[in-house]
């Protein structure tokens, strides 16, 4: 530490010291201001999909035009999408998210319903928009999807 007369000696003034001092201070706050919020955004994201959802879903059969309700239980975490998907056909209970991925907002998981004439591979695709997850069911080998929307219970 300099005493106060030999601040001259160095050809610095008091005052600038504490100025460039104040600057360091503050650049560092920023850099960690800048580092929480990334993240604070990134487990934003991971946390967006967690939870319970239920969705109605019409779909077009043999008697009709009908509603369907779905319920999703679903869990991330990091990249990794787990949870289940109940109801559906004939209220068969739930069925186990398989292969689910869920990055940047985007979700894809797979779910396998047991029927009597074998098994229905499901490929669900879709993002979080707010309060609400929004995509595409696809039966597996299918070309088109039936949209649905489902919100937070």
């Amino acid at each position: 530490m300099l005493g106060g007369g030999q601040w001259q000696e160095l050809g610095e003034s008091p005052k600038l010291t504490v100025r460039l001092r104040v600057e360091c201070y503050m650049k560092r706050r920023l850099i960690l201001f800048a580092l929480l919020s990334v993240a604070i955004a990134a487990t934003g994201f991971a946390a967006a999909i967690d939870g319970a959802w239920t969705s109605q879903i019409k779909t077009k059969g043999k008697k009709g035009e009908k509603t369907t309700s779905l319920s999703f239980d679903l869990k991330s975490d990091g990249t990794a999408l787990t949870g289940t998907v109940s109801g559906g056909r004939k209220k068969q209970g739930s069925t186990m998210v398989e292969g689910g991925k869920f990055e940047n907002g985007a979700f894809s998981f797979k779910t396998v319903d047991k029927t009597r004439k074998g098994d229905v591979k499901l490929l669900w695709r879709g993002t979080v928009e707010g309060t609400e997850l929004k995509g595409t069911r696809t039966r597996e080998g299918a070309k088109r999807g039936m949209e649905f929307t489902a919100k937070r219970r």
